[in-house]
């Protein structure tokens, strides 16, 4: 399967509205220690189990480590979901910005960046139970901290 960005690129820029109506752009994380940007593939009880583990994990992150959880939802669908949450959830109701990060027929994956946005691992998924582990998607922040000098 061909991808649509490879490692050593910058990941394509996006603007969606998370859980409340604000627009996240990944931008706005430029500069933090890394970003972690995982789409979800379905939304279902197996997606709700992992977006819980990530975000207790990710609660013990340090502070410019995020995680950003895009789902093709509307905001009015993410609302719900959103509130014990310590990680963002952005809504890509028409699945434009899946369609410049995902090669086509691709459910979900993940993309581990920099501080600047630079790839340094992905990987695609066809239903939420393949997706890694938060403990696995932390040990790649921390790969990419230790190679940026951070």
């Amino acid at each position: 399967m061909e991808q649509r960005i490879k490692a050593g690129e910058v990941v394509p820029a996006f603007y969606l509205p998370d859980a409340r109506g604000q627009v996240v752009s990944r931008q706005q994380y430029r500069g933090h220690s890394n970003l972690l940007i995982i789409f979800l593939p379905e939304m279902g009880p197996a997606s709700m189990n992992y977006l819980r583990a990530l975000s207790r994990d990710a609660s013990s992150w340090a502070r410019d480590e995020t995680a950003l959880v895009i789902v093709k939802a509307s905001v009015e669908d993410l609302a719900p979901l959103a509130g014990d949450l310590t990680i963002s959830l952005l809504a890509d109701v028409e699945g434009k910005v899946h369609a410049r990060y995902l090669p086509d027929e691709t459910a979900g994956g993940w993309f581990a960046t920099d501080r600047w946005g630079e790839l340094y691992a992905q990987g695609h998924v066809s239903s939420a139970s393949e997706l890694p582990p938060p403990a696995e998607l932390r040990g790649w922040l921390e790969f990419i901290a230790c190679e940026c000098g951070g």
